[in-house]
C-alpha cells in the first residue's frame, strides 16, 4: 500500500495540465481507500498458526465537500472498515463426536461525520489542507462459533457509544483535468493514510 501511494503521488505530480483549483461555490466528491485495516493487520501476525485466518474490508472512504470560500469547505465524510478473525477449534457435537469448527470474532465500524477543511496552500495544480470532523460512528465487536455450546457471554462483545471523530493532519489534492483529480491524506480516522480520486462540479468554472 505504501508503494502504491508513492507511485500515485509521483504519477499525479508528473502531469503538466493548466487546471485551476477549486473556488467558492465548487463541490467535490471523493472516493478512496485507506491503510491500514488496523484489526486485520494486528491479527495477521498469527496467520502462520494452523487454522488461523484474518480477513477484512476497508477502510473505504466517501466524501463530499462544498467550498463556502476559496479556503474553507464544509461537508460529509463517510467511511467503513470491517474485519473477521477466525481460528480452528475442536468441540464435541450433538452425537458426542470430536469435530473441528471455527470460532472467532468480527468487527464493524461505520461512520458519517460533518467535516470542515481549511486549504492553506492553493496553486494551479496542488491544494493542501487540514481538517476536523465529528458525528455518528457505529463500532461493534461480536463473536461467532460453530460450537453449539459456545458461550458468547464469556467472551468480549462490545458496542461503543455512537460518536466519531476525524482529523486530517495534512491532505493534498492534485488536479490533472478541469473536473478530475486525486487526493491523499494522513491523519486520524478510519485509517491513518488514504488516497483516491476526486471529481469537481459547480462553481464559477464548472469544476476545478
Amino acid at each position: 500500500m505504501k508503494k502504491l501511494l508513492m507511485i500515485a503521488f509521483c504519477a499525479i505530480l508528473s502531469f503538466n495540465v493548466n487546471a485551476q483549483a477549486f473556488e467558492q461555490g465548487s463541490s467535490v466528491l471523493s472516493v478512496g481507500y485507506g491503510f491500514p485495516n488496523l484489526v486485520k493487520t494486528i491479527w495477521n501476525t498469527y496467520e502462520s498458526f494452523t487454522g488461523f485466518k484474518a480477513t477484512g474490508f476497508g477502510p473505504a472512504h466517501l466524501k463530499y465537500e462544498y467550498f463556502v470560500s476559496d479556503k474553507i469547505s464544509v461537508g460529509i465524510s463517510a467511511g467503513i472498515v470491517s474485519s473477521r478473525i477466525g481460528y480452528a477449534e475442536e468441540y464435541t457435537n450433538a452425537n458426542n463426536q470430536l469435530v473441528t469448527g471455527e470460532t472467532g470474532f468480527e468487527t464493524m465500524s461505520v461512520g458519517a461525520l460533518a467535516k470542515v477543511n481549511w486549504y492553506w496552500v492553493r496553486q494551479d495544480k496542488v491544494m493542501m489542507y487540514s481538517g476536523l470532523g465529528a458525528g455518528y460512528n457505529y463500532f461493534n465487536i461480536s463473536w461467532f462459533s460453530d460450537d453449539p455450546d459456545f458461550d458468547e457471554l464469556n467472551e468480549l462483545s462490545l458496542t461503543l457509544p455512537p460518536i466519531g471523530f476525524e482529523a486530517t493532519l495534512i491532505g493534498a489534492k492534485f488536479m490533472f483535468s478541469p473536473n478530475l483529480g486525486a487526493f491523499a491524506e494522513i491523519g486520524y480516522g478510519k485509517s491513518i493514510m488514504q488516497a483516491g480520486l476526486c471529481i469537481g462540479f459547480g462553481g464559477g468554472g464548472g469544476g476545478f
